[in-house]
């Protein structure tokens, strides 16, 4: 599947980005800080061998380096660079257009403390390592019923993680809830989760918006790890604005890697596919950071909710034949799935991933039930509770739903994800700053105009 990038650009395009500079003979050097774009495009449900995650992984975080020169960041640089008065220029091309003798055109002035940032991203291997993440995404539409136990959902048997990341939507129904946009029920929640998680996890973060609940728990010796949480919210119902629909956001900072979580409540009904598509860009476009970047500008973004997405095609089936279907041969019911089916036309989703769909449709059931509806509206069944996934070589570990947790119409559904994430080494980082800061400073040198003292004198008179 295509990829499209933050800023809009076509997805077949890489690109490069030089670093150069003049020194005060004339004559010019460059660093070049290559990056393709994050990650390379997957099918759905594909792994990819670990032999490659490091050199993805970097190259995802040296691409952070035109974003970083664009804004002027001084992050390494600090308060050192400030004084410094040399410039030096950055240009970014196509990576189809680079050739052997293409010509330096500079498009912008750019400071020593950006060239600093530009060489430290060049040596990104030279002070970091791989480390990897074990995240638990769960989503689930709980039909505004009261908190419960959620032991089932959180701990069955498996090795412990160190992230939970858990979303609910529909928490509370009532009016006031909306227009108020308060609920009582946001801290029984909470508190469900803690109680099935023990002490030994934290909670980092959680937003809520109306009906839609994001909660983010972290292992408690790794919380020290994890820098700068924030967490933002958008409406995307009644107006384009009421928070009954929209999309509630978590981003954190793990040593080089920013993490984004997303946890999303989509447009209902079968027929609103294309109104599912804009919900999901309006939450891409719309969720903005305190640093003025978004969702699309995080390495890794892990997505979860209620997309609402249908089967569709099922004319020619009775009820009971897709019941029947759906819940003992669901796998030929793929095909028919809006949310695959968009993101093959590239409309929706674009660059992300999810695992294989071994599981019934988590959507719609008799709530107390393992039976598809059975109501007037007989609505037929459809995977609406979904995680998906953008980011260089993550590997899906389990992907399941929940068949024995019956108070919802909706089962809930998680993702077990191993993330890797690049982790410096702040002894070899100040090595490699120093050199770096060493070599800088001898370009300077080399850029400064010359002075020399004459012995002879000479002495001007009133002309």
């Amino acid at each position: 599947m295509a990829q499209r990038n933050s800023s809009g650009k076509p997805p077949s395009e890489r690109t490069r980005t030089f670093c150069s500079y003049r020194d005060f003979s004339g004559d010019s050097s460059s660093v070049d800080a290559t990056s393709p774009e994050v990650g390379s495009p997957r099918g759905t449900g594909h792994h990819h061998a670990a032999a490659s995650s490091r050199n993805d992984t970097i190259h995802h975080a040296a691409n952070k380096l035109k974003r970083m020169a664009k804004t002027g960041a001084t992050k390494l640089g600090g308060n050192i660079m400030k004084s410094r008065s040399s410039k030096f220029d950055i240009h970014v091309v196509s990576e189809n257009d680079v050739k052997a003798d293409t010509p330096v055109i500079p498009t912008s002035s750019m400071r020593s403390s950006e060239l600093l940032q530009c060489r430290m991203n060049d040596r990104i291997r030279d002070y970091t390592k791989l480390d990897n993440l074990r995240i638990f995404c769960g989503t689930w539409n709980v039909n505004g019923k009261p908190a419960t136990s959620v032991k089932d959902f959180l701990s069955p048997s498996r090795p412990p993680m160190d992230v939970y990341a858990v979303g609910f939507q529909e928490l509370d129904l009532r009016a006031e809830a909306l227009v108020l946009n308060e609920t009582g029920r946001e801290k029984d929640w909470v508190d469900c989760i803690g109680d099935a998680l023990g002490p030994s996890y934290v909670q980092l973060k959680s937003v809520r918006l109306v009906g839609m609940l994001l909660v983010v728990f972290v292992r408690q010796d790794l919380r020290d790890n994890f820098k700068a949480p924030e967490a933002h919210s958008v409406g995307t119902g009644l107006m384009r604005r009421m928070g009954n629909k929209g999309g509630v956001a978590v981003r954190v900072k793990y040593s080089m890697t920013t993490l984004c979580f997303v946890s999303s409540h989509l447009a209902a009904h079968q027929e609103e596919v294309e109104r599912r598509n804009e919900d999901f860009h309006d939450i891409m476009s719309r969720i903005t950071f305190d640093d003025e970047t978004g969702i699309g500008d995080c390495d890794i973004v892990l997505w979860m909710g209620d997309l609402n997405y249908r089967l569709e095609n099922l004319s020619y089936m009775t009820d009971s034949q897709i019941r029947r279907r759906a819940a003992t041969d669901y796998e030929k019911l793929h095909h028919m799935d809006q949310l695959r089916e968009q993101m093959k036309s590239g409309l929706v989703f674009e660059g992300f991933s999810e695992g294989e769909l071994n599981f019934q449709p988590s959507y719609k059931y008799d709530p107390g039930t393992d039976d598809f509806d059975t109501s007037e509206k007989s609505r037929n069944p459809a995977w609406c509770d979904r995680v998906l996934f953008r980011g260089a070589n993550i590997s899906v570990l389990e992907y399941r739903s929940y068949m024995r947790l019956q108070t919802s119409d909706h089962k809930p559904v998680s993702a077990v994800l191993l993330v890797p994430v690049l982790v410096s080494d702040p002894a070899l980082e100040k090595v490699v700053f120093a050199e770096e800061m060493f070599t800088i400073d001898r370009m300077a040198n080399t850029m400064m105009p010359q002075v020399e003292l004459s012995s002879s004198e000479v002495m001007f008179t009133n002309l």
